[in-house]
Order: C-alpha cells, then sequence, then structure tokens
C-alpha cells in the first residue's frame, strides 16, 4: 500500500521520461509550480540504465524539492523498465518516491 502525504490535493500523469527524473523535479517545481500533487510517471520512468546507487543518489538530490512543494512521484513499471526497481522492498526509504 501507498501512502499519500497529507494535503495531495492534485494528480497529473506523464510518460516516457526515460531516466530524466532530475528534469522532471525541476519543471514541476519550478516551471510549473505544481504543489501538493502526485505525479505519476506512466510507463518508461528510467529504471533500467544505471545501478540502485546511482538512483539512491538522485533520490537525496531531489528530496528536499519534493518536500517544500509537497509532491510525490510514482512510477508506473513500463515494458523497458527493470523489474528489480518495482519491488517495494527495494524502496522502503523512499517516501516521496515509490513504484508501482
Amino acid at each position: 500500500m501507498i501512502e499519500i502525504k497529507e494535503g495531495i490535493t492534485n494528480l497529473f500523469i506523464v510518460g516516457d521520461i526515460h531516466g530524466e527524473f532530475t528534469k522532471l523535479v525541476h519543471d514541476i517545481t519550478f516551471i510549473h509550480k505544481l504543489k501538493n500533487s502526485v505525479i505519476i510517471v506512466a510507463g518508461d520512468s528510467g529504471f533500467w540504465y544505471h545501478k540502485p546507487g546511482y538512483y539512491e543518489r538522485i533520490w537525496y538530490r531531489l528530496k528536499k524539492r519534493l518536500d517544500a512543494a509537497n509532491n510525490m512521484l510514482l512510477c508506473v513499471r513500463g515494458n523497458h523498465d527493470n523489474p528489480w526497481y518495482y519491488d517495494p522492498a527495494n524502496w522502503s526509504g523512499y517516501d516521496r518516491w515509490k513504484t508501482v
């Protein structure tokens, strides 16, 4: 079960970001100024290019922006994504970035 943060009032859906998490978070927080939102990445998130440590480093860079805007990312597995990343046990410490 995924816990949605308190105060979330908006839902947005994007797709095929192919690993461009930093650009996505920049666009939603600085360009579009989205707040209190769940952003669903509907497939081909980009979880196949790098080893798990890479995504952990990205997460810690993006967490502050997601926290400040009360935004969450939910990534749905696409046909090019590695299934390992979609096991909830591999994402236990990531409260604003989940895979489903």
